[in-house]
């Protein structure tokens, strides 16, 4: 009887150790594939950023820019959350030529895609930011005499 005691102490043992291993080896796992994309969409979504400069500042008219915006702009379809991709929908509705906006109303919508951007990468309930919080910062060069 004692015998077969610690033959089941002894099994039991083995099983909870492989258990508890592939526990945290599966863990480990996602954890790590979680960190991948979360830095797979931050540098995705700092592309579009980075580019959008050359639609928004009038000095910076860079065709190439331009055309890796709108090629970003694509990928970010087999990424992207669905919040994202209707945001940017509507900043490319006010980059189209002719269209006619407000710099407050643009700055709002690119706002609001920023935010979207933000939510998708931290997550939706980690932030207490508004699409009015954000400001598009640019640099103004001065004539110097």
């Amino acid at each position: 009887m004692d015998l077969i005691l610690s033959f089941t102490i002894c099994i039991s043992a083995i099983i909870g150790s492989i258990i508890g291993s592939w526990c945290t080896f599966h863990f480990s796992i996602k954890k790590l594939e979680k960190e991948n994309e979360i830095r797979y969409h931050e540098e995705k979504y700092s592309n579009l950023i980075s580019y959008f400069r050359s639609f928004y500042e009038s000095s910076l008219v860079d065709y190439t820019l331009r055309q890796k915006f709108l090629d970003e702009t694509n990928q970010a379809w087999l990424f992207a959350s669905d919040e994202v991709i209707k945001n940017i929908n509507e900043v490319i509705d006010i980059l189209r030529p002719g269209a006619k906006y407000q710099d407050t109303v643009k700055e709002k919508i690119v706002g609001k895609l920023i935010l979207s951007m933000r939510k998708d990468i931290i997550g939706k309930n980690k932030t207490s930011l508004k699409t009015d919080d954000f400001k598009y910062l640019k640099l103004i060069k001065q004539n110097s005499k």
